[in-house]
């Protein structure tokens, strides 16, 4: 039985640019471009790059107890002054190792 994948909104565009594709979690993801890593690395280096997140997860906190919960799940959290300016950060495990990128976002309050 053949695998039924996701999609992001951007995957026809990885494919236009010669993306080669592959099952990852259940989604259609790009691992690499035609010139390979080394020419994406120098791409990422001397011009711009766009990692497409569409595929994660998401989750938003609120209320009174949401500051401290931002602290404990992003090694970035409380660095986040700015309303709605994304920033890059991880979570960590207990025993000091991360484990996933996040991004946080602190909107604001309704």
């Amino acid at each position: 039985m053949e695998e039924q994948l996701l999609s992001t909104p951007l995957v026809d565009r990885h494919v236009a640019l010669g993306a080669r594709m592959v099952p990852f979690a259940g989604w259609n993801m790009p691992v690499q471009y035609g010139e390979g890593i080394l020419a994406e690395h120098r791409q990422c280096r001397t011009a711009a790059a766009l990692f497409d997140i569409c595929h994660m997860g998401e989750f938003r906190l609120a209320g009174p107890q949401a500051a401290a919960m931002r602290c404990r799940i992003s090694s970035r959290a409380l660095l986040v002054k700015v309303r709605q300016r994304m920033r890059p950060g991880c979570t960590p495990l207990r025993i000091s190792r991360a484990v996933r990128s996040v991004s946080v976002r602190v909107l604001p309050e309704p």
